[in-house]
């Protein structure tokens, strides 16, 4: 229910927003004109039609309910999972490495390349 509502309302917040033709007129398309006190008015009912939808549709509801909480069951089951992965990534260590062992590891024999002039000359 929560998800129709936020998409009606948002529906009717983009009806709201003026629009510019390609011409820069602020035309509306042909059609009719809705008026923002309209808009309003269908909003209004919508909602109070919605209200009533359980009342006329009750296993639909009920079986929506169930998947709305099997959804949340699983959201939860699968941030747990996350948590504890990442948990036990911070505890072994796992998930840094440490690069200190990384520095200053050429030998002196790779430090010292001969020269070679232009061309690959020696």
């Amino acid at each position: 229910m929560f998800l129709i509502r936020t998409a009606f309302w948002l529906t009717l917040v983009i009806l709201l927003i003026p629009v510019s033709g390609h011409d820069g007129s602020s035309g509306e398309a042909a059609g009719p004109e809705i008026s923002p006190v309209d808009a309003f008015e269908a909003a209004r009912h919508t909602v109070s039609d919605l209200a009533g939808f359980c009342d006329r549709n009750p296993d639909t509801c009920r079986t929506g309910s169930a998947v709305v909480r099997v959804l949340g069951q699983k959201a939860q089951a699968g941030a747990l999972m996350v948590y504890e992965y990442l948990a036990e990534a911070s505890e072994d260590g796992s998930g840094r490495q440490d690069v200190r062992h990384a520095v200053d590891t050429l030998s002196l024999e790779d430090r010292h390349v001969p020269w070679r002039g232009p061309g690959g000359e020696s």
